[in-house]
């Protein structure tokens, strides 16, 4: 599973995400949304955000300000992400078939 970039903020916080996945049923695709920040104790703070679902996962070392910041971006962005991984699923199908 590939992370593709989506951006990177000015402390070196990346915003990166999957290609497109399914649900057990492979009915409901979704895509995950990963944010990484360097950390001079932990190595980086870390989590990861299902979309359209939009709640936090494996969080690791972020406060609470800092998930409230970046589910702002969150917000903006997943969106975009999923169309895109949506876009190159559909892409890659065509090719397949």
């Amino acid at each position: 599973m590939e992370h593709n970039p989506l951006i990177q903020f000015e402390d070196d916080t990346t915003m990166t995400y999957s290609d497109l996945k399914y649900d057990e049923n492979r009915e409901n695709p979704y895509v995950t949304i990963y944010f990484e920040t360097p950390d001079e104790k932990l190595g980086f703070c870390s989590m990861d955000i299902n979309y359209p679902n939009g709640t936090p996962q494996n969080v690791k070392g972020y406060s609470k300000t800092d998930i409230d910041f970046l589910m702002e971006h969150f917000r903006k962005m997943a969106p975009i992400a999923y169309e895109e991984s949506v876009s190159r699923s559909d892409d890659s199908q065509s090719r397949k078939g």
